[in-house]
């Protein structure tokens, strides 16, 4: 006899995840274990489009430069939580970088065309924040765009750097 696997998946909505977000930072980081649950549950919403958009950017990068590195990860809860904790003003259901994918290339031309890509591939959400034009105060040089999934609607945040500006990061 087989035995069917049962996912059992929560239904919530931006406004509760947005009231989870209030409640991590009034408990200060302390999170009861359905918040918990509820949290990781949202996490892996994101695992999907996630997978998809990254299968996507590696077939553009490709054509761009094919020795580029292309890398995703989905935000750890603790990350999460301490990011919570640290923007108090910024809504939960709101954060654009739960879902990442980072592309690293040979040359700011590659990283030009591939944000040139990009922006015609998929719907671009908010600002593109250039830190190679603009570098952060630390020094740190890349483009970070945000993009939304064309089905499940979540944001994905898109790193692109060169191989010099990723060594000086790392």
């Amino acid at each position: 006899m087989k035995l069917a696997k049962i996912e059992v998946k929560m239904k919530y909505t931006g406004g509760d995840i947005k009231r989870l977000g209030d409640r991590i930072v009034e408990n200060n980081g302390t999170v009861e274990e359905k918040d918990l649950e509820l949290l990781q549950e949202y996490r892996k919403s994101f695992t999907k489009p996630l997978t998809k958009t990254f299968n996507e950017l590696t077939q553009i990068k490709n054509t761009i430069d094919r020795q580029g590195i292309i890398a995703f990860r989905l935000k750890r809860i603790k990350t999460i939580i301490n990011k919570v904790l640290r923007k108090p003003d910024m809504n939960l259901n709101r954060m654009g970088d739960i879902a990442g994918i980072r592309i690293i290339v040979r040359s700011e031309t590659q990283l030009y065309k591939l944000l040139n890509a990009i922006k015609n591939t998929f719907e671009v959400s908010g600002k593109i924040r250039n830190y190679i034009e603009s570098p952060k105060t630390i020094g740190y040089k890349g483009v970070h765009i945000y993009i939304k999934d064309s089905e499940a609607k979540k944001i994905i945040e898109i790193q692109l750097r060169t191989f010099e500006y990723h060594n000086w990061s790392t």
